[in-house]
């Protein structure tokens, strides 16, 4: 799933955003601090209400190892 996320974005799928946290081994609260966002940025990342910028799949992809 990561690796789809990769070829076609986040923003297309945020339920791929979500499976970022459990690969890192972070709560969401470290995720937060990792990306320089408020923690209710990744709450709404998460449910989808917001889309991701590409600063933030960026810092992601970087995060991750890709």
């Amino acid at each position: 799933m990561i690796q789809n996320a990769i070829r076609k974005g986040f923003r297309n799928g945020n339920k791929d955003f979500s499976e970022i946290r459990p690969r890192l081994n972070k709560t969401q609260l470290q995720i937060a601090q990792l990306l320089s966002i408020i923690l209710k940025t990744i709450q709404s990342l998460k449910q989808g209400w917001t889309n991701i910028p590409v600063h933030i799949e960026r810092q992601v992809f970087f995060l991750c190892g890709f």
